[in-house]
């Protein structure tokens, strides 16, 4: 690297230039702004100290004016000499010669209200109360002043009461005088406080309720705003402090107490508004410094232009082979290390053309390969993200476009996401996976049965870049595979019950059979048999599965087209009705508390005419498909045979009991 910046001038004049421009600007920028900083910082807080402690001076000018006043009205010779009238002028005087008297009232030495005087309100002697109890009575008579709470409520200035103890000989508290007296005063001042153009001061109680503000309406809603600092402020040395809302504002708060009140005063700048000046003099150092950064580029621009010329030239050349021209080059005209850089430049551009065509060629194969296959050819990231995909890929999965697929993650074209941890995990451990059989699913979500044939693609240090791979749909053949087994179960299913019934005659054993076998094949949950009673006006229960002891109890005896079996052995055929569309309005209640949501009933037939029902019941939403319905009917077929096989064989053997019987007679006789 040394040895590159003594041989190249550009280089040089190019960092002697910047250095020599921008260095001694930055450190001379840095002190200044630093000092300002410093400095300015320390003026804006002294000035907002300063007005803090206006208001301070102010509020505590204002309570002594108010304490002078009760003063001199218990000093005054004449007070208390002429009874409770002339006390009651004393105060009424002085109530309305103050515009911030809102009260006066006057204890005598057991704290009973003697004499109450208001400006808004009439007060009889049965108002007066005892106030020996109370803390102001407590503390004015051991001759100290009380400064009481704030008073406040909607829409009406704050107040508060001070009381004074009245003393006679050697500083013996006699009575007491209490004032209240409204704060209309504090809030002038706090409105009169200029603050810059965005600042407020206001004041704040012990426990950080608003006394005034410039905003009257939080001072009525007695807003709370202890969160600046809590009681720390009280106690804490530093009584300036920066807080910020969630939203990014950030204010510069400068805190002075009151004292004796416990009250503090506060005063908000926004930090914008406050660090206004610093802000100036570092955006004034930093345009100096881009001034200065700036003619040291123009003054190396200038300087170098010549040097940058053959740079361009070759520069432009590299942009036609960027662009696919691969019979362009560069004449070389020095032997320096612009030279250098064009021999080199049309070497490059020699290789490139040679492995262009060797590239075309290649490209053009695999491409017929890939766009041809009827099977999904893909190449993937690691991260599951599509790298390439032919146009089977994209008609398999049903996607319009290859770019819409391309934009679908690997693992949202599996149905199932463990297929796709089993995949990788296999793949990983062989470098790849022959004939992996996992359930994709197309865009609208249907399923897909695939084999999936892929290998690893692998960086030359070894490291696995992604997978490419086939995937050949075999839904049709699954699907054709399924529908066979399903075949074959019925056809079983069909010819084991022929079996079973032809075995035995008995109707206890044929009935549960076949209920129990056409359960097994539908997938219903529950089940009964019904068959036409001899009067052929009623259906008489025979068999049942899966309901309670209570519902089979009202279904014993069906009315002829009752229920659904009913209903399907009146018709002779088929039907079908969700729990909204049953047929039987003295069953549906039944049915409800069995939480059955569909019932199916299927007539059992013996040479053209119905015998019976099966009725089959699911507590599922569900529909038969056309392989079903052809089964219950092969059932129903096969079982209504049975059962007049049965009933044949039944009249057979009474017929044959009875000729038994005749013939024993005829014998005896």
């Amino acid at each position: 690297m040394i040895g590159k910046f003594k041989k190249s001038l550009r280089l040089k004049w190019l960092v002697f230039s910047v250095l020599l421009a921008t260095i001694p600007l930055i450190i001379a920028g840095i002190s200044i702004v630093q000092i300002y900083q410093k400095d300015l910082k320390k003026s804006v807080i002294e000035m907002e100290e300063a007005k803090a402690n206006l208001v301070v001076e102010a509020t505590q000018a204002f309570l002594e004016k108010v304490i002078s006043n009760l003063l001199f009205l218990t000093k005054a010779e004449n007070f208390g000499k002429n009874g409770f009238s002339h006390l009651r002028n004393h105060l009424e005087n002085l109530l309305y010669q103050n515009d911030y008297f809102v009260e006066l009232t006057l204890l005598d030495e057991k704290g009973r209200e003697v004499v109450k005087v208001s400006k808004y309100k009439t007060v009889f002697p049965s108002h007066l109360k005892d106030l020996s109890k109370t803390e102001m009575f407590q503390v004015t008579s051991k001759g100290q002043i009380y400064y009481g709470g704030v008073l406040a409520s909607a829409e009406e200035i704050p107040s508060m009461i001070i009381a004074i103890p009245i003393e006679a000989y050697k500083g013996k508290a006699i009575g007491v005088l209490a004032g209240q007296i409204h704060l209309q005063c504090l809030w002038d001042v706090v409105s009169k406080t200029k603050i810059g153009e965005k600042g407020i001061a206001y004041v704040v109680d012990w426990e950080g309720n608003l006394i005034a503000h410039p905003d009257a309406r939080r001072v009525w809603m007695r807003e709370n705003v202890s969160y600046l600092c809590g009681t720390r402020c009280h106690i804490q040395k530093e009584s300036v402090f920066e807080w910020g809302w969630p939203s990014g504002e950030r204010f510069l708060n400068i805190y002075k107490r009151i004292q004796n009140l416990g009250w503090g005063v506060f005063v908000e700048v926004p930090v914008e508004e406050a660090y206004q000046p610093v802000r100036k003099i570092a955006g004034t150092a930093i345009g100096w410094i881009l001034i200065a950064l700036s003619i040291a580029v123009l003054f190396t621009f200038f300087l170098t232009r010549k040097l940058t010329l053959p740079i361009k030239r070759l520069s432009e050349k590299m942009a036609e082979v960027a662009r696919g021209n691969f019979e362009t080059d560069i004449q070389v005209t020095t032997q320096d290390e612009i030279g250098l850089l064009a021999n080199c430049f049309n070497r490059m551009v020699q290789g490139l053309r040679q492995s262009r065509e060797a590239l075309i060629e290649a490209e053009t194969k695999y491409r017929r390969i890939f766009e041809n296959s009827k099977d999904m050819i893909y190449i993937t990231s690691v991260d599951g993200k599509f790298l390439e995909v032919n146009q089977a890929g994209v008609e398999m999965l049903g996607y319009a476009t290859k770019k819409d697929l391309m934009n679908v993650h690997i693992k949202d074209i599996y149905l199932y996401p463990e297929d796709r941890k089993k995949f990788q995990n296999e793949v990983t451990q062989k470098g790849f996976v022959k004939d992996f059989e996992a359930k994709l699913k197309r865009k609208d979500g249907s399923p897909i049965d695939c084999l999936i044939t892929a290998s690893i693609r692998r960086e030359e240090e070894g490291i696995i870049t992604g997978y490419e791979g086939i995937i050949k749909d075999i839904s049709f053949r699954k699907s054709a595979e399924k529908e066979l087994l399903q075949k074959t179960e019925q056809l079983q299913t069909l010819y084991d019950l022929s079996i079973l019934i032809n075995q035995s005659l008995d109707l206890e054993k044929i009935l549960p059979l076949a209920l129990d076998k056409a359960l097994k094949v539908t997938g219903f949950e529950m089940g009964t048999i019904h068959l036409l009673n001899d009067d052929g006006k009623s259906l008489d229960l025979k068999s049942y599965s899966g309901f309670s002891p209570v519902f089979i109890e009202h279904v014993k005896v069906l009315r002829w087209g009752e229920g659904v079996a009913g209903k399907a052995v009146d018709l002779r055929q088929r039907v079908s009705a969700s729990i909204a569309s049953n047929p039987s309005s003295r069953i549906l209640p039944f049915l409800k508390e069995e939480g059955v949501r569909l019932t199916v009933g299927v007539p059992l037939v013996s040479k053209r005419k119905a015998i019976g029902a099966i009725t089959l019941s699911s507590r599922s939403s569900r529909t038969l498909n056309p392989k079903e319905i052809n089964l219950l009917e092969s059932l129903g077929g096969q079982t209504g045979l049975a059962l007049e096989n049965a009933r044949l064989f039944s009249h057979v053997a009474k017929a044959k009991s009875e000729w038994e019987a005749t013939f024993d007679a005829v014998t005896d006789l």
